[in-house]
């Protein structure tokens, strides 16, 4: 094992806390705050949403900067493997994308209703939406960073 070892774990790691907050996200809160009063999903909104941006910021950002890093440490002696970092980058730019212009505008103007307005069930439903085009290339990024770790 040798130190560009250790960053693919360090990469498949917090790709996998990433994924699983997201997931978490997307088959539990979503369902919940589906069949939930829209007066009690902006109380939890409000609650949860500087958490997740927390958690999901961080793990996100050492995921994807160690990919780049492990790019180009893996471009002259495995190629393979850069492969799977640079299209593993490039579905968490989708997911990136997806979530900076979709996912905050519509989380930030909900955060802006202090009761629920009367086009809650389509901002919602846009957001829930923008919330599953995240999960999947959230994961299929940290399923190509794994194939990447493994090929090396």
């Amino acid at each position: 094992m040798d130190a560009v070892d250790i960053v693919h774990g360090v990469n498949v790691f917090f790709g996998a806390l990433l994924v699983g907050a997201v997931w978490m996200e997307t088959f539990m809160l979503i369902p919940l705050w589906r069949e939930s009063p829209p007066a009690e999903v902006l109380r939890m909104h409000r609650k949860l949403s500087p958490m997740g941006l927390a958690q999901h910021g961080g793990a996100g950002a050492i995921a994807y900067s160690t990919a780049v890093v492990l790019f180009f440490l893996d471009l002259d002696d495995a190629r393979a493997a850069a492969w799977c970092m640079l299209a593993g980058l490039g579905s968490a730019s989708i997911a990136i994308t997806a979530f900076l212009l979709r996912y905050m505008p519509l989380g930030n103007r909900m955060l802006r209703w202090e009761t629920p307005a009367p086009e809650f069930d389509e901002v919602f439903a846009r957001w829930a939406g923008a919330q599953y085009i995240r999960t999947f290339f959230f994961t299929c990024a940290l399923i190509l960073f794994i194939i990447g770790a493994i090929v090396r």
